[in-house]
């Protein structure tokens, strides 16, 4: 501790300032590693799920176009596919 007190005080907040640089750059590697890594997990998740279930909403309005013989099929989300009595 008296290496400190005998270092002058520009000396000494010059040596504070670079240390808490090092930090704050440490930080902002360690935040853009986690935005990329949030990335790559997002990118995984639509693949997974959203892919496959505009998939599925193909398939169900083509199943509706085959019942029904219409041209179009007549909505774009399971409620639409329900039948009125």
């Amino acid at each position: 501790m008296n290496i400190l007190h005998s270092l002058s005080l520009k000396f000494r907040l010059v040596l504070l300032t670079a240390a808490f640089s090092v930090l704050l750059l440490v930080v902002g590697a360690f935040g853009m590693l986690a935005m990329s890594t949030a990335e790559l997990r997002m990118v995984a998740l639509y693949e997974q799920n959203l892919v496959p279930s505009s998939e599925l909403s193909r398939v169900l309005e083509h199943m509706q176009v085959a019942r029904t013989g219409a041209a179009e099929p007549a909505a774009r989300s399971c409620v639409g596919l329900r039948r009125n009595a």
